[in-house]
């Protein structure tokens, strides 16, 4: 390419990126605009579909208000606020994105949306309390998560219920899902060990952590349904955390025999895919270094022809 040239390809390239300059711009407010909508489907939509029936409407959206509905204000917001900060990548414009989410599903929620159930004032308060509380704590996670594949792989856990489950609903996977969750989980393995495979010494832990988080969801779901006790008026706080104690007790062993049923596959699906990336350079090293066969000389381009005896 002659200097000429590339002046004049400079100089188009220069004029196209000021004709558009607009365009990043709008690609922004898209992206913020989306995951707003995405923040509410990630926390909410898959637990809303499988609790209405029918051709009831799920739009528009709206926030959970009853506390049988607690471990969803938590686990919900925060999983997928971790979601939108490590897909923008930017703590501004994630909080912007998870603030119109929460305000348009917030507006909608005190106007009284369609197939909302009524619930007490101070219930109702508490429950956006939790929700814009979570959401915030996730937005902080997601920061922590995106300065680094390890810290990604273990925090992406409390992500992994909110995406599979919104997969899930959209796509109507049905007992597919549960491969769904394993090949995630396996892409959160593999960024462990990603850039060290020493990495790979770490999965303990991540298995330990996949765990505690399934039993503080499951402990805080029944901790929470206990308030709906027919005697609920009579239940304090007293009462929840014994009936907490009571199934942490009972259940623990069930959850970790369910745990490592769930992530045993994934594991090894993501020692393969280690196994793979290590292994694969050196084939390519090795079959570059494989002699070449030799090329027998075309006739009829110029060369003489072999004589004959």
């Amino acid at each position: 390419m002659t200097e000429r040239t590339k002046g004049t390809t400079a100089t188009l390239a220069g004029q196209v990126r000021e004709q558009f300059s607009w365009l990043p711009r709008v690609l922004v407010v898209a992206a913020v605009l989306v995951l707003a909508w995405g923040w509410w489907a990630l926390a909410f939509l898959a637990s809303t579909r499988s609790s209405l029936t029918g051709s009831t409407e799920v739009w528009p959206p709206h926030l959970p208000v009853l506390l049988t509905q607690f471990s969803l204000a938590v686990f919900g917001p925060v999983g997928a606020s971790i979601v939108v900060m490590v897909v923008l990548r930017r703590a501004g414009l994630a909080l912007l994105s998870v603030l119109l989410g929460y305000g348009v599903a917030l507006w909608f929620t005190l106007r009284g949306a369609p197939g909302l159930v009524a619930a007490d004032p101070t219930e109702r308060k508490i429950m956006l309390v939790t929700v814009g509380l979570a959401a915030i704590l996730g937005l902080a996670l997601g920061v922590i998560a995106t300065r680094g594949p390890q810290r990604l792989g273990f925090i992406g856990v409390l992500a992994l219920a909110p995406v599979t489950g919104l997969l899930v609903t959209l796509l109507h996977l049905g007992d597919a899902g549960t491969w769904l969750g394993r090949v995630l989980v396996a892409a959160l393995l593999v960024l462990i060990a990603w850039r060290r495979w020493t990495g790979v010494l770490l999965w303990p832990l991540f298995v330990l952590w996949f765990w505690l988080v399934e039993v503080a969801q499951q402990t805080l779901r029944y901790g929470a349904e206990t308030l709906r006790h027919p005697g609920g008026h009579r239940v304090n706080l007293q009462l929840v955390l014994e009936a907490m104690t009571d199934f942490l007790r009972n259940a623990w062993e069930v959850l970790a025999s369910n745990a490592w049923s769930f992530l045993w596959p994934a594991i090894l699906l993501a020692a393969v895919v280690l196994a793979w990336r290590r292994a694969w350079p050196g084939v390519m090293d090795r079959a570059a270094k494989l002699p070449l066969p030799a090329r027998k000389p075309a006739t009829g381009n110029g060369e003489p022809a072999p004589e004959g005896d």
